[in-house]
């Protein structure tokens, strides 16, 4: 499937923590503060090694591949600065960047639920490739939640190219996060750094709502969380779990 969106070419291998490391590292080793500079490796090692790791380097390989195996269109970063979407949200949104493959996969499987009796919902679903990767277990129903009319339509093509003919029970929705309505289901929530705090801080406090007035159960996935202190104002989600840049919320 060809991509009709701007390549993003990306600057960088290191990540944003790689050269915050690296720099402390060379500062401390410069002035003979060797106690210092272990202490950063070490840190690094801990918090970031792991992407060194075998696992990763399959990770990388599954996720460069996925599109290829499946003619689907999910691995290529877009910036909103390049999409025509109509919502007072646009400048709190984030670019779009799909997630990996097996470590999603692997957090979505080792969830304790019967899966046919939830409802997954990726918000801020981009092209689609967390609503393709989750309706290879048995939701009752896969839901995207995204924004942009453009990527919203990628999803859509995804979805159909993916699923074939049980495309029914996955779809993309073309709406701001904040004004979607939660079905009457148990649910299993996806986020990958979205948007900013303060469309969070409404979406959860839409799901604390819908949730308080409907009882039932919840799940919330949230990858790669930049202040993990946000479920602080909604205190039934508790942290259940965490795994890497994985964090799973549980509705209490």
């Amino acid at each position: 499937m060809s991509n009709s969106f701007p390549t993003f070419q990306k600057r960088s291998y290191l990540a944003y923590a790689d050269k915050v490391a690296l720099t402390e590292f060379m500062s401390h080793c410069r002035h003979f503060r060797l106690g210092d500079a272990a202490r950063v490796a070490y840190w690094w090692c801990a918090s970031e090694g792991w992407r060194l790791s075998p696992m990763r380097i399959r990770e990388s390989r599954a996720t460069r591949l996925f599109d290829r195996k499946h003619g689907t269109d999910t691995s290529t970063r877009v910036e909103l600065s390049a999409l025509q979407i109509d919502s007072d949200n646009r400048d709190r949104g984030v670019y779009y960047q799909a997630s990996p493959v097996l470590s999603t996969q692997r957090v979505l499987r080792q969830l304790d639920i019967d899966f046919e009796n939830f409802t997954f919902i990726d918000f801020g679903s981009g092209k689609g490739r967390i609503i393709l990767l989750a309706s290879d277990l048995p939701f009752r129903e896969v839901l995207g939640v995204e924004f942009s009319p453009e990527l919203h339509e990628c999803a859509q093509r995804n979805i159909s190219q993916y699923c074939g003919n049980s495309k029914g029970r996955v779809r993309s929705i073309c709406s701001d996060a904040t004004a979607f309505e939660l079905p009457a289901t148990n649910l299993v929530c996806y986020f990958f750094n979205p948007f900013d705090s303060v469309v969070l801080k409404s979406v959860l406090s839409n799901m604390a709502t819908s949730l308080s007035l409907a009882p039932r159960k919840a799940f919330i996935v949230y990858h790669y969380p930049q202040d993990k202190n946000l479920f602080g104002f909604a205190p039934r989600f508790h942290l259940l779990k965490e795994w890497r840049k994985y964090c799973i919320y549980r509705w209490e």
